[in-house]
């Protein structure tokens, strides 16, 4: 099964067009962040790798009694030379009793759509149309006609998220609502145009709402997170109930492009987007599959929703969800700690994270670059973490911290490079987060805003699908699945209904009437309308009263009046042999 998991998730990426992830070590570098309140620094997320800078922790270390084999960190963590005997290298904290994938009901579910109702079910469906319908109520006076700001209902919020869910398998989700829609000349999507109108999308768009609107002040007074509050609270109470995870975690963070007003927008010029709302998300290596997801806020008003920002305090909320389930997690450098590794050792969860040099628990020697041998390692223990340096070339070092391996091994596939086991056991599990960004990234269905509620709902769809093609995946028992064909089934799913229901429409256009009927797979009726004969001047079926063109011809078919506009010549011998 693990290596059937391996070959579909391999076959998602072969969707992606862009390069492989770089397994070398440089990836390791880190990155700074600036909070967007007043555009003021703020503490560094990731720092400039310091193993490129040159500080007073790069200089020769003194002359000192090592008392033994031992090293000893800047505040005195004695780092002992020699491993712990009598010890494998996997310890009790990560054997596994419970096979990873579905649970629950979720072991049923078959279908893409009932696979992304575990997510986005009928309790947070109906949470949205009610938030909506206050927002519609409030702004209804502003409209004259009542029609064009009309309550809206679950067949039409479902197939809101169906049309955001096409628009992204089909790479179109960036572009405008009018290129979108267009079915004059042709270049709109035709389930699209067909199952709502484009007026309509647009004001969903304006209105859709996650919180009473009423109340927000209050809430917003406590809580910055209030217009979302809710329903990411809902739908991450539902990611972690309808899955176990495996033994191998990744914990990273997220930076969603946004550019609109908000408090705590970060600034990371590392990232792509530069400029967006920062999460910290905790996700599976072997499927990509999003567990626990924290917005950061910055700091939060005096009252329940204050936590602490602590990097300590950060990791311990993100992995509570998995803590005494005998998992590993890998993390990189700004997570990564003495403190966090022991913390989660007694609380039955292994780490294998990369280390900043200047954390006072690493000895000077192993922040020294300068005379050691290219591919050379260092190796210090301190029950139960052990810590090696690594030079992968001249003047770098890479430092990293496991409590998953207790002794010296080199991993003999690197040849020649010599890479402790460490090393490249963290190179295998730290994409997680980035594999999931990547492939939320392909087939996104974000559309341009300057409110932020909705670009993080916009996020939440995305990680729902994901999370639901790993369910469907299981359940097909990891036949090969194409992620775009189980996206746009799924979108059609929630789209057809309000097709279906669009057609009740007594104003509705004849053509766009058999164009729906033609999408849905309907029969067409055959009327037989007007004379038998050419001789009766009479509008023509297909222009309708719009351009009101009078013919005296007929269909031969149908005996409907049809301009030249909408008729074609063929001789007669084509036409009996058709």
């Amino acid at each position: 099964m693990a290596n059937r998991t391996e070959n579909q998730i391999a076959a998602w990426l072969d969707e992606i067009e862009s390069d492989e992830f770089d397994d070398d070590l440089s990836s390791l570098e880190d990155e700074e962040d600036f909070i967007g309140e007043e555009w003021s620094d703020t503490e560094s997320e990731q720092e400039q790798d310091v193993c490129n800078q040159v500080s007073d922790y790069d200089k020769e270390p003194p002359q000192r009694d090592r008392r033994g084999e031992i090293y000893l960190g800047v505040d005195n963590t004695v780092w002992t030379k020699n491993a712990p005997a009598n010890r494998g290298r996997t310890r009790r904290h990560n054997i596994v009793f419970k096979p990873p994938g579905p649970k629950g009901i979720a072991r049923q579910k078959t279908k893409p759509e009932d696979c992304m109702s575990l997510f986005l079910d009928d309790n947070i469906i109906g949470l949205i149309i009610k938030y909506t319908n206050i927002k519609i109520e409030s702004i209804k006076t502003k409209y004259a006609r009542e029609r064009d700001a009309k309550s809206t209902d679950e067949i039409e919020i479902k197939g809101f998220l169906g049309i955001l869910l096409m628009a992204g398998a089909l790479k179109v989700s960036r572009s405008s609502t009018s290129q979108i829609f267009d079915n004059e000349k042709h270049t709109g999507i035709d389930s699209i145009y067909l199952t709502m109108s484009e007026q309509r999308f647009k004001f969903l768009l304006r209105v859709i709402r996650f919180d009473d609107i009423t109340e927000r002040q209050d809430r917003a007074s406590i809580d910055k997170l209030a217009p979302i509050r809710e329903i990411f609270d809902l739908v991450l109470g539902n990611f972690q109930r309808y899955f176990t995870p495996s033994a191998e975690m990744t914990l990273d963070e997220q930076l969603l492009s946004f550019r609109g007003r908000c408090s705590f927008r970060q600034y990371i010029p590392s990232k792509p987007a530069k400029y967006g709302l920062k999460v910290f998300a905790l996700v599976d290596v072997h499927y990509p599959y999003t567990y626990n997801l924290e917005i950061y806020a910055g700091q939060q008003p005096e009252g329940p929703f204050r936590l602490s920002n602590e990097r300590f305090d950060i990791v311990m909320r993100m992995v509570q969800p998995i803590l005494n389930r005998h998992s590993n997690i890998t993390m990189d450098n700004w997570f990564s700690s003495l403190k966090i590794a022991k913390q989660l050792f007694d609380n039955g969860t292994t780490m294998v994270a990369t280390v900043r040099k200047d954390k006072r628990e690493v000895p000077r020697e192993f922040r020294i670059a300068r005379g050691n041998p290219i591919c050379s390692s260092k190796f210090g223990f301190h029950s139960p973490c052990t810590l090696v340096s690594y030079v992968p070339k001249a003047n770098k070092v890479v430092i990293a911290m496991s409590t998953m391996h207790n002794d010296t091994a080199i991993d003999s596939d690197t040849g020649d490079q010599r890479k402790p086991e460490i090393i490249t056991y963290y190179n295998r599990t730290k994409n997680g987060v980035d594999l999931v960004d990547k492939m939320c990234s392909l087939y996104d269905v974000s559309r341009n805003s300057r409110r932020w509620p909705l670009t993080k709902f916009y996020n939440l769809v995305n990680l729902s699908a994901l999370n639901a093609l790993c369910i469907y995946t299981a359940n097909s028992n990891y036949e090969s699945v194409k992620r775009r064909d189980f996206l746009i089934d799924l979108a059609l799913s929630w789209m057809k209904p309000l097709a279906q229901q669009r057609l009740t429409l007594t104003t509705l256009p004849r053509t766009l009437t058999f164009k729906i009927k033609d999408f849905l797979n309907l029969p067409q009726a055959v009327t037989h309308q007007g004379p038998t004969h050419n001789n009766y001047v009479g509008r023509c079926y297909d222009c309708g009263r719009a351009r009101n063109k009078s013919t005296r011809k007929v269909c031969n078919a149908c005996n409907k009046h049809i301009c030249p506009d909408h008729s074609k010549t063929v001789c007669l011998s084509c036409f009996e042999n058709n």
